[in-house]
């Protein structure tokens, strides 16, 4: 079932382009990539955190996924940063990554490949949509880079959740518009 709505209509390149979201559950499709939104923060066990969401659905399916994702992000940018919060007066430290998207092909931690889509810094604050345009471009730069390895599909699926929405609690209308940024071959569904 596809879920559009007129006001989300936008004039493009001198004709109208709507980006298509699909009702659904991602983990029930037959993709090559799966997709799904994160947060920045790591443990102090050196793990991504994923404790909610699509992301709590992926570290059940593929257990060591949290411990790949950081290897793979201090691969890219080294060691996390000390990153600053602020809870009413008190100031908190943690560990993370501002990353915007990274895929993890599949080895050790599942058979599949799975793209981790950074909507938020802390997994406690909202997300964020100048995070969001970042990971989009991520994404997109990286499946230009996948698709040229000759062990993947030419015309790979590619499935994610609507990001940002959810635990994110941003309005569907103001993420829609980015997401008309995405490659093509990426299929979105929600819930």
């Amino acid at each position: 079932q596809v879920v559009c709505q007129p006001e989300f209509v936008y004039w493009l390149k001198g004709r109208y382009r709507m980006r298509e979201i699909k009702r659904g559950n991602i983990w029930k499709q037959k993709a090559d990539v799966y997709v799904i939104p994160t947060c920045g923060v790591i443990t102090k066990a050196g793990a991504l955190v994923m404790g909610a969401g699509a992301a709590l659905e992926a570290k059940k399916r593929f257990p060591s996924l949290p411990m790949i994702a950081t290897r793979y992000l201090r691969s890219e940018f080294g060691l996390p940063e000390k990153m600053i919060r602020m809870r009413g007066k008190k100031a908190e430290t943690y560990n993370g990554f501002v990353y915007g998207f990274v895929g993890v092909i599949g080895s050790g931690a599942t058979d599949k490949t799975v793209g981790l889509f950074q909507t938020k810094i802390h997994y406690s604050d909202p997300a964020r949509l100048s995070l969001i345009g970042h990971a989009i471009v991520r994404m997109n730069v990286w499946l230009k880079w996948l698709y040229g390895f000759d062990e993947f599909p030419s015309n790979p699926k590619v499935v994610m959740c609507f990001p940002g929405i959810g635990l994110g609690g941003l309005r569907r209308e103001s993420v829609l518009p980015l997401l008309e940024d995405l490659d093509p071959s990426v299929e979105i569904y929600e819930l």
